[in-house]
């Protein structure tokens, strides 16, 4: 198995509202053909916008603008890769 571990910025939008309040950490790890990335937020995270948990979830735009965690995945020596925004 290999590992990676990380630490995730806010978005400049709005990295002076929050970059004293939170920090993000994580790990990324390759078994096989399993990856797994886990991460913890330590803050205020009673002030987090954490919408309500929904049976049917549905795709929305613009989730940066309030809790969002993206992380991006690409080939080693491609251009191309893939996107992924995650609200909790």
């Amino acid at each position: 198995m290999s590992s990676t571990s990380f630490e995730l910025s806010p978005h400049v939008a709005g990295m002076q509202r929050v970059a004293a309040t939170y920090s993000l950490h994580g790990q990324i790890s390759l078994l096989k053909t399993t990856l797994q990335i886990t991460y913890q937020i330590e803050g205020k995270l009673a002030e987090l916008k954490i919408p309500n948990c929904s049976s049917q979830p549905l795709r929305q735009d613009l989730l940066w603008q309030a809790t969002c965690l993206e992380f991006f995945l690409a080939a080693a020596g491609n251009s191309d890769y893939w996107e992924y925004n995650l609200s909790p």
